[in-house]
């Protein structure tokens, strides 16, 4: 991992058993915190680089961004990207504009993630134009900083919409693909820690070797192709059959 970065995205964190796919228990986000936390990366707007060895983002703008993390990144002293849907922005269950703007003056930082939370390569390009634009412009606004970080919704991305993200002004973008990135990388892959990660996952994650790299490749291939050949809805009820086989002795 020499002079690469390791970038990890998380969704809602939940004091117990996770409820979805994407949740993690309050004592899983401990345990990766505190393997991370010595070497978080820091972020320079004035060279566009993060410096550090490990890269903390959460997608979606759920409330436990404010209730459980960011007492926790105070704590430690470090910081993390929180990926906001504008749009969702005041609703039950995530991040007011008074909690977005508490964490952004105490160091933490924004990025977009889309305005309505949609699959920009389903939909007309006029339309994804809106969504890239008007949540920068909302975000640039109400913090009172240039927006840089665009996460793709549900991952997906291709050369038109990560053109028109960067034509818009966003400098650096983030997927769901896995592996590793250079500090002032303009597209970033992001390694997944969700409900069924227990912490020796968690840890081979963590360590990268290059066994684990060759494994991200494959399971990138395998993700890819199942949603094309049965479709994003398919897919989804295919993992959460995953999820609740997972959890239902727990239950």
């Amino acid at each position: 991992m020499s002079n690469k970065i390791l970038p990890i995205v998380l969704h809602k964190i939940v004091p117990d058993l996770p409820e979805a796919w994407g949740d993690i228990s309050l004592d899983t986000f401990d345990f990766l915190l505190n393997q991370v936390s010595e070497t978080l990366c820091s972020y320079s707007q004035d060279s566009c680089a993060f410096n550090g060895r490990f890269l903390l983002t959460f997608d979606d703008a759920n409330y436990s961004d404010y209730e459980f993390v960011y007492s926790k990144l105070l704590a430690h002293k470090k910081t993390a990207i929180f990926f906001v849907p504008t749009n969702y922005i005041g609703r039950k269950g995530y991040l007011s504009w008074s909690n977005i703007i508490e964490m952004s003056s105490s160091g933490m930082l924004f990025g977009s993630h889309g305005h309505n939370h949609l699959n920009l390569t389903r939909i007309p390009f006029s339309e994804a134009h809106s969504e890239l634009a008007k949540s920068k412009d909302i975000l640039d606004q109400r913090l009172g900083v240039s927006t840089n970080f665009f996460s793709f919704p549900f991952g997906a991305h291709n050369k038109k919409t990560c053109s028109l993200a960067y034509k818009l002004g966003y400098v650096h973008l983030f997927t769901s693909n896995h592996g590793l990135a250079s500090p002032n990388s303009s597209c970033f892959p992001r390694n997944s820690i969700n409900s069924t990660s227990t912490f020796n996952q968690i840890s081979a994650i963590i360590s990268c070797s290059n066994k684990m790299q060759i494994k991200w490749i494959f399971e990138d291939l395998l993700k890819s192709s199942s949603r094309r050949l049965i479709g994003d809805q398919r897919y989804k009820a295919f993992r959460r059959l995953i999820f609740n086989s997972f959890f239902s002795k727990f239950r």
